[in-house]
């Protein structure tokens, strides 16, 4: 830019070239302001929860361009199936609240889309990537079971929801914690697309809770009901003395 700004001075007669001169130190600081002001955009908008009443975010907030710290995030919103969904200002959120945002101002059963921009004195950037959410619950899986369990494995199984008004689920998370712990919250241990697993990650006569939860787009459902399971205590004895020595 400035390269082109020196080759038209150039081609002035003397007089208009001093007052360009002038003109062009004025347009260099009105670029490098620009340059100061810009920032990087968020990354990696996700979609977190969905419900009737609420639509979740999250983002990576942008990387340091060296021009001093961002201070605060854009929130932008279209309704899905309006022509065209133009993105349009929602809220303004400040950077120390975080890198993410509840929409409660939705309407149960509509599909939305969102970008995210960082802002630094009032000056935004680019968009971050789109997302998709609908103002729905992911529904849940149903009839969680143990259908099967040894001394190191337990087997579960459970249906698949029927509900598709908003699309079908992609994938099952499954949830997990050991019984007699002071506070046993089931907590992620693996993603997968099919209606059953095999747990072989236990200790033998021990006591585990499981919940499932289905999910569309990385978005879970509530959970599913609660199964307790325990494996088989295995006892290797010594013949010779009639006691067990000790248990896998």
């Amino acid at each position: 830019m400035k390269r082109i700004i020196w080759v038209i001075i150039g081609l002035l007669p003397r007089g208009l070239a001093s007052r360009a001169v002038r003109l062009s130190g004025f347009l260099g600081l009105m670029l490098l302001a620009s340059s100061a002001f810009a920032q990087n955009a968020p990354t990696n908008l996700k979609v977190t929860w969905t419900s009737p009443t609420e639509i979740s975010l999250s983002w990576t907030a942008p990387s340091d361009d060296g021009n001093g710290a961002i201070d605060g995030y854009d929130i932008l919103r279209c309704q899905e199936g309006q022509s065209p969904c133009t993105l349009a200002y929602l809220v303004w959120r400040n950077v120390s609240s975080g890198a993410w945002y509840s929409d409660s101002a939705v309407t149960a059963g509509t599909k939305y889309r969102y970008a995210v921009r960082s802002t630094r004195l009032g000056t935004p950037s680019a968009e971050s990537n789109h997302v998709v959410g609908v103002a729905a619950f992911v529904p849940k899986p149903t009839n969680l079971r143990v259908t099967q369990r040894s001394g190191t494995r337990i087997d579960l199984a459970w249906d698949a929801p029927t509900d598709t008004t908003h699309g079908a689920v992609d994938g099952y998370n499954i949830l997990r914690c050991e019984e007699g712990n002071t506070a046993c919250t089931p907590l992620w241990i693996h993603w997968q697309s099919g209606t059953g697993y095999a747990d072989t990650a236990v200790t033998s006569g021990t006591t585990y809770r499981y919940a499932v939860q289905a999910t569309r787009s990385g978005v879970p459902s509530p959970w599913s009901n609660q199964v307790t399971a325990a494996t088989v205590a295995l006892w290797v004895e010594d013949i010779r003395s009639d006691r067990a020595l000790f248990t896998l």
